[in-house]
């Protein structure tokens, strides 16, 4: 019987891979605009993900939890997260009602940087265009945020928007944010820090409308100034703003190609 000789083997050594000095290859032709947007979205007790059936259900999700489809990172509301907002912009989103014919409903909102509200008339609570009453304009808070655990290390990031009851949350945190105080160095007086020097708890909590109906909204609080002794929260701060400078260049603005009910009114109603 021949004999039959063991091929040795090569063994590679661990200490010619280093995963950090690779960090990004292989994405370097990944556009921004070839990215899905990862925006939060605070789950009701009607959303698809916590219904047993539907095609977005998530086992163990729960009304109030905080989810990113585009990750499929979901945060537990009463938990919740730390946040850095690193940039704000208000739009005014353009959606058809649930009940616009088929045909006619557009398949994602018409995003708008300048404020069309005075081409509405109120309805309820909505705000519906005046020639279309399948249209509705919803004024939106957009916060850019960096998502950090309750270690202050970083686990993502996302777009909050918040419209409608969601709003006066946002605009209640853009306050805070404006009025945020910190000492300068020379001693004497203080100043605003920017943003992204801002960490900021964010949760969820239970909320009832005026129909007594029970849904949930967020809530924001403030922890604390970037810490600028610690090397991993100045690491944290050089990020944030490096994202502040990505989504300055990010345009939020959307078109259908149906067109808008808005063209013709603003045609007619000149800013």
């Amino acid at each position: 019987m021949a004999k039959i000789t063991k091929k040795d083997e090569t063994n590679v050594s661990t200490n010619v891979v280093n995963l950090e000095e690779d960090a990004g290859l292989g994405t370097e032709n990944i556009k921004s605009d070839e990215l899905k947007v990862p925006y939060m979205k605070l789950l009701q007790g009607s959303s698809d993900e916590i219904k047993k059936g539907s095609d977005k259900y998530i086992p163990n999700a729960e009304p109030g939890d905080l989810y990113i489809e585009s990750t499929g990172q979901i945060f537990k509301g009463d938990q919740g997260i730390k946040v850095i907002c690193v940039m704000y912009l208000n739009t005014f989103n353009e959606w058809s009602t649930r009940t616009a014919p088929a045909e006619t409903k557009l398949p994602a909102p018409i995003i708008h940087t300048q404020n069309i509200m005075h081409l509405t008339v109120k309805e309820g609570t909505k705000d519906i265009l005046k020639d279309d009453p399948y249209r509705v304009i919803e004024n939106t808070g957009n916060h850019f945020c960096l998502l950090l655990d309750d270690d202050y290390n970083e686990v993502g990031h996302a777009v909050i928007t918040m419209a409608i009851s969601k709003k006066k949350v946002s605009d209640a945190w853009n306050t805070m944010i404006k009025n945020q105080r910190a000492p300068k160095a020379s001693g004497t007086g203080t100043y605003n820090p920017a943003s992204f020097a801002q960490i900021y708890d964010f949760e969820s909590q239970s909320e009832k409308s005026k129909a007594g109906e029970l849904y949930h909204n967020y809530r924001v609080s403030f922890d604390r100034i970037i810490d600028t002794t610690s090397e991993k929260e100045c690491e944290l701060y050089i990020k944030a703003k490096k994202l502040h400078e990505t989504f300055k260049e990010m345009d939020m603005t959307s078109s259908n190609p149906e067109g808008s009910s808005v063209k013709s009114l603003e045609e007619k109603t000149p800013f």
